[in-house]
């Protein structure tokens, strides 16, 4: 599962730079357009999706760097073992998190795409493959966060090892 979830990220990574390349593409040739009084209809919708689709791309890639930010001021003055606790629990809390959001999303694609469609306000893109990829990215976040699992397990029982 390990390697399975890394390729994942790694692919989602590659889409997220992709797209900021895009993203940067658009956004030039937006100011160019309005430059020359002829500006291009939509481009913040654009923008928008490519945003979203950066964040969600790049969620799982984050997670196995451990590049989120965190506050480390009070787990830092805990002892290892404690330190290790604070670790599992968060490895729980993000893939109970993630997985929740991640369900929740994809059932609202579903809806979107079957029973009640939505679009965006100008250009009228369907709004269901940008929840599709909501919830795969919260889903591979969680994933990748459960990898770290048996690396925090043994933490903590490193950690006991070491208080005798």
């Amino acid at each position: 599962m390990s390697r399975m979830v890394t390729c994942a990220s790694e692919l989602f990574r590659r889409a997220a730079m992709i797209i900021v390349g895009a993203m940067a593409l658009l956004i030039t040739y937006a100011i160019a357009m309005r430059m020359l009084n002829m500006p291009m209809s939509g481009e913040h919708e654009l923008i928008e999706l490519m945003m979203l689709s950066i964040v969600m791309f790049g969620l799982s890639s984050v997670q196995s760097e451990r590049s989120h930010i965190t506050i480390d001021v009070l787990v830092d003055r805990l002892p290892p073992r404690w330190q290790a606790v604070c670790d599992l629990q968060a490895i729980v809390l993000i893939v109970a998190g993630c997985a929740v959001i991640g369900w929740a999303n994809l059932t609202m694609a579903w809806e979107y795409a079957t029973v009640s469609p939505m679009s965006t306000d100008y250009l009228s893109l369907p709004l269901y493959p940008f929840k599709v990829l909501v919830g795969l990215g919260f889903w591979l976040w969680g994933a990748q966060a459960l990898v770290g699992l048996p690396h925090a397990i043994a933490g903590i029982r490193d950690s006991h090892i070491e208080d005798r």
